[in-house]
C-alpha cells in the first residue's frame, strides 16, 4: 500500500474511535448524577440557618428586633442563646457576609414588636425594628 493510503486509512481510525469515545461521555454524564460536597465547620452549620424564605414553614410579613450585626461570630452566639433563655422568644442567627446578625421575634405588627422593642432597649443600646418575612405563630 502506498504511504498516502496508509495516512487516509489512520486518519479514519482515529476518527472514528475519537467521534464513538465522546458518545460515550455523553451517555455516561446523562446517566450519572452529580454530588456536592460542603466542608464546614459543623459548629457553623449548626449556628447558622440560612434564610430561605419558607424554610420554616409558612411565613407572612411582619417585623423582627435586630440586636446584633458583627463580624464575631461567638458573640453572636453567645447573645443569641442569653436573649432566648432570658426573655423566652425565638431568635435567629443570619448570616450576611461578612455580618452575623441575632433577630428576635416573629411580631406581626408594629405595634406587638414595640412592646419587645422597648424592653430589649433597656439592656442593648444598638438595637433595630427590622421589617420582613416571619413565620407564622404555632397553633396551640
Amino acid at each position: 500500500m502506498p504511504k498516502k493510503t496508509w495516512y487516509i486509512l489512520s486518519v479514519l481510525i482515529c476518527l472514528t474511535f475519537g467521534v464513538h469515545a465522546q458518545d460515550e461521555g455523553k451517555d455516561a454524564s446523562n446517566q450519572k448524577k452529580g454530588v456536592v460536597r460542603i466542608i464546614a465547620d459543623t459548629q457553623l452549620v449548626h449556628d447558622i440557618k440560612p434564610s430561605v424564605p419558607g424554610d420554616d414553614g409558612p411565613q407572612m410579613s411582619g417585623y423582627r428586633i435586630q440586636v446584633y450585626a458583627g463580624t464575631e461570630r461567638e458573640t453572636a452566639q453567645k447573645l443569641k442563646n442569653e436573649i432566648a433563655i432570658n426573655y423566652g422568644v425565638r431568635t435567629y442567627m443570619i448570616y450576611e457576609s461578612p455580618y452575623f446578625k441575632i433577630r428576635v421575634g416573629d411580631f406581626r405588627s408594629r405595634m406587638e414588636a414595640q412592646q419587645m422593642f422597648h424592653t430589649l432597649k433597656q439592656k442593648y443600646t444598638s438595637i433595630l425594628l427590622v421589617p420582613g418575612l416571619i413565620n407564622l405563630p404555632e397553633l396551640k
